[in-house]
């Protein structure tokens, strides 16, 4: 299993989130259990430490799905934000549990209700800390 990074606050928000999410919804159970072991097992970094190739919090990234070869830009956002319509998609997903704390060239296989799928970060077109926002 390979060595993911995310931020402190990242990781402080997010176990609100996951607090939150157990407390008050009864679906999407699985997805918040895979959140918790995934940031659990991270590295955790000052956010003006992170590197700038790893995912963070509202981060723009370019996957591909590479069963299909097919490329998408999308945004990496807390529940209350994600609309898939505009590629905002929530950590509390289970991709986007999966793209959080990744690196820049890493394939990762998760699980979705019909089974296993394979992506590939191919680039961040956005990382806040790297542009020096750490309040985000």
């Amino acid at each position: 299993m390979k060595t993911i990074e995310i931020t402190k606050l990242d990781f402080t928000r997010l176990t609100d989130v996951i607090y939150n999410f157990q407390q008050f919804n009864e679906k999407g159970l699985n997805e918040i259990v895979y959140l918790k072991r995934e940031i659990k097992r991270a590295h955790k970094r000052e956010s003006c430490e992170i590197g700038s190739d790893y995912v963070t919090m509202n981060s723009i990234v370019e996957i591909t799905y590479t069963d299909l070869d097919q490329k998408m830009q999308i945004e990496l956002v807390y529940p209350k934000d994600a609309n898939f319509k505009l590629k905002k998609v929530s950590v509390v997903s289970f991709l986007g549990s999966a793209l959080i704390g990744q690196k820049v060239g890493n394939t990762i296989t998760y699980n979705t209700p019909k089974g296993k799928r394979d992506i590939r970060i191919n680039q961040i077109i956005y990382q806040p800390e790297a542009n020096g926002v750490y309040y985000l």
